[in-house]
């Protein structure tokens, strides 16, 4: 349970560098009164992105695994073997893009969102309403909590985890926000310019522990 949680969290963590979510909340942490409006923007992300994990662990996701025939414990291993592969693979790809992704982080942004609470929720809500289809790195998270020999409560855990890691970044920035007080601009878009430019290697070392960590697993399976 401690290993799965740990991949889930990591792979929340790697997708948690999302500019679609990141972006807008640097925008709305510039303005003033921001805080409500980032924490709602935030509770919007999460709440979307929990019920989507949540229906995919105890909807269609038991309901496709259920269709599938029982996986022996040496088609686990090699699946383990698999996804410590592509895991590393897209290291090395975060790696080779890292300049690009440093760019769409950094990247300034025009226009403002509307003030206040709902529209906050509204634009979180409706960013991952967006993303979620396209949501690999959700559905690798789903497909290893489904894959783990682990009950429902265990399950609904490993998404809130997978949930909590993927909103640190913009808790991060509710924080410094509040901190900033009446001048958050400096302290935001130092922030921003920090995580830009380390990010395709945090991404890459991120990816690179937890593909070792999945290697690991499978090839102890077979020791």
């Amino acid at each position: 349970m401690f290993a799965l949680a740990v991949v889930v969290g990591t792979i929340g963590l790697v997708d948690s560098l999302n500019p679609s979510t990141v972006g807008p909340a640097v925008v709305i942490a510039t303005g003033k009164r921001a805080v409500g409006q980032l924490i709602a923007f935030t509770v919007g992300v999460f709440v979307v992105l929990l019920v989507g994990g949540l229906l995919l662990v105890l909807g269609p996701g038991q309901a496709l695994l259920g269709a599938l025939p029982q996986l022996s414990p040496e088609a686990k291993h090699i699946a383990e073997l698999a996804g410590g592969v592509v895991l590393i693979s897209l290291a090395v790809a975060a790696w080779v893009g890292r300049r690009r992704l440093a760019r769409d982080l950094t990247r300034d942004r025009d226009g403002r969102f509307g003030a206040g609470v709902l529209p906050g929720f509204g634009l979180g809500a409706g960013i991952m309403a967006v993303e979620l289809p396209t949501a690999l790195p959700l559905f690798a998270a789903v497909a290893a909590i489904l894959g783990a020999d682990v009950g429902t409560p265990a399950q609904i855990i490993l998404i809130c985890i997978y949930d909590i890691a993927f909103i640190l970044p913009l808790l991060v920035i509710i924080a410094v926000r509040s901190w900033a007080g009446c001048e958050p601009a400096g302290a935001l878009v130092r922030m921003r310019g920090w995580i830009g430019r380390r990010a395709g290697a945090i991404v890459s070392s991120v990816l690179t522990a937890a593909g070792s960590g999945l290697l690991g697993l499978g090839i102890a399976g077979f020791a």
